[in-house]
Parts: structure tokens; C-alpha cells; sequence
């Protein structure tokens, strides 16, 4: 085999082995088709649901998952199902209610149903 025959033959080698490089790189950093499924706020996700929003902002806080567009929190609904069946039965513990407290109000005598 002639020198150049060679060197031809190894070039060829060396083109197809970084063709061959390449293309895996590229395949590994290709992202994942996006998700299909639409995100819907917290309004469209309580009523989807049946319960409150209020109801919503306690599941987020507990760890529900939510997708931040912006400032705005929305929600996938098929992982928030999946996310309520994952953690059971469990209830949610709302906060106390501030219209029972009874604060002083100054220049203000509040009359109250006790027996005097």
C-alpha cells in the first residue's frame, strides 16, 4: 500500500470517528421534548379539584408541585393528582382565624352576650 493510500485511509477514519463524536455529544445535551400538558393557575386547579384556593396555597406549602411562570405559581394538573395520591389522606391545617380574637380598640367598649 502506497503512503498516500494510507494516509487517504486514515483520513477517512478520522473523519468518521468525529462524525460518530459529534453526533453523540449533540444527543446528549438535546432537551427533552417539553411537556404537552397545560399549566393552569390556582383558581382553574381548585375548581378542577373541587376545593378551595386557600386550600391550594396550603398544599403548596406542604409541597405540592408548582411551576412559577413569572411571579405567577401554576400548576400541572396530572403531577398535582399524582402528587395527592403519593401523600394519602391527609388533611390540611388552616391557620386561626383572626375575626374570633377579640382586641382591645381603643375608645371602644365592646358588648358581649354574657350573663351580667
Amino acid at each position: 500500500m502506497a503512503p498516500v493510500d494510507l494516509v487517504t485511509e486514515l483520513l477517512g477514519l478520522m473523519r468518521e470517528a468525529a462524525r460518530e463524536g459529534a453526533e453523540q455529544a449533540l444527543a446528549a445535551y438535546r432537551s427533552p421534548a417539553p411537556s404537552m400538558t397545560p399549566l393552569v393557575d390556582k383558581q382553574e386547579l381548585a375548581r378542577t379539584l373541587s376545593v378551595s384556593p386557600a386550600t391550594i396555597t396550603r398544599l403548596v406549602q406542604e409541597g405540592a408541585p408548582v411551576t412559577f411562570v413569572g411571579q405567577s405559581p401554576r400548576f400541572d394538573i396530572g403531577a398535582f393528582r399524582a402528587w395527592l395520591d403519593a401523600r394519602g389522606r391527609l388533611g390540611t391545617r388552616a391557620a386561626p382565624s383572626k375575626r374570633g380574637a377579640r382586641e382591645a380598640i381603643p375608645g371602644v367598649r365592646l358588648l358581649g352576650r354574657a350573663a351580667r
